[in-house]
């Protein structure tokens, strides 16, 4: 083996462990925190790690958002944002915030509150000042029709589901109900019947099968045992004014926009407790939900390790 080749390889062992911290830096980053801005009719994004502002996303207006409430990523990368203003589901790149289309239309007059992609696919959207939970096609934003109603839902927002199940946010109750997942047939209550829950909004399981439901009548975060009932408020502090989305982070804690005063916190996603604030800057304005971006694929996260690699042994070579 010549001298040559014995520095190539040895040079290849002192890189491994840098392209090796490269990939897990890249796999573990936290991706950037996209806010809504119902007054600014915009899109914010802060940074994942440290919460500054960096850019508007969607900028004021764009494809015509007026007051922007749900927001979510589709499986194709692109992202949704219900504009409660024109009762639309617009759509944008994901990556660029580019406008791309009207996706959906809510029929009627009522307005369109949370959204989220079920397990088949669909899109459902809250109907937050009526009685329904509407399905549209996931490709396509073809109306599929009304998939919950009942006279007992009434301001439902948030979503989430587990086994067959969906779970709905019934506001205008105090309560968390549920639904088949499969017929959207009314299956009744899950939460809330202690009577102390005031006008629900976001839902998260955790996974030991609890959930945590954001109470923006209560100022807090509130969690429930796997079988609906009340275990402690899990999440609070005088920072929190109007909670209406929750998020919890790659990192595990839990973000939270504070639409009264303006505010997205962050609380421990192993004890709730508090943080401080967390995105800053960049003129927010009553923030109702939030999305974090999609991190990077895998085989992307390999190739830019790949391509470390690669740059420092040409480096390496040069040298």
């Amino acid at each position: 083996m010549n001298y040559f080749h014995k520095k190539g390889r040895a040079g290849l062992r002192g890189l491994l462990p840098i392209a090796l911290l490269t990939l897990a830096q890249l796999a573990v980053a936290q991706a950037d925190l996209l806010v809504t801005d119902s007054v600014h009719h915009s899109i914010k994004r802060f940074d994942g790690a440290t919460g500054a502002f960096k850019s508007d996303f969607v900028t004021a207006g764009s494809g015509g958002l007026n007051d922007p409430f749900g927001i979510t990523y589709g499986v194709d990368g692109s992202l949704f944002v219900a504009s409660e203003g024109t009762r639309q589901i617009l759509k944008y790149n994901g990556q660029s915030g580019a406008f791309i289309g009207v996706f959906a239309t809510l029929p009627g007059t009522n307005n369109p509150g949370h959204i989220a992609f079920g397990p088949d696919g669909n899109l459902y959207v809250s109907e937050w000042n009526g009685k329904s939970i509407w399905r549209f096609n996931g490709l396509t934003g073809t109306s599929l029709g009304v998939f919950v109603t009942n006279a007992n839902l009434d301001q439902p927002d948030g979503l989430a589901w587990r086994g067959n199940e969906m779970f709905l946010s019934n506001s205008g109750h105090g309560r968390v109900a549920r639904a088949d997942a499969t017929t959207g047939a009314w299956l009744g209550g899950y939460a809330g019947f202690e009577g102390s829950l005031l006008n629900p909004t976001e839902l998260n399981f955790l996974g030991d099968g609890s959930l945590l439901v954001t109470a923006f009548g209560n100022n807090s975060i509130r969690k429930y045992d796997p079988t609906g009932v009340f275990a402690s408020t899990f999440a609070t502090s005088s920072d929190l004014d109007g909670p209406v989305g929750t998020l919890i982070g790659s990192d595990g804690n839990v973000y939270v926009s504070s639409f009264n005063n303006s505010k997205v916190l962050r609380y421990n996603g192993t004890t709730g407790a508090y943080m401080g604030q967390f995105a800053t800057g960049g003129n927010l304005i009553n923030p109702n939900n939030m999305t974090f971006m999609p991190v990077p694929e895998p085989a992307t996260v390999l190739s830019l390790a790949t391509l470390s690699i690669c740059l420092l042994r040409r480096r390496k070579k040069s040298q």
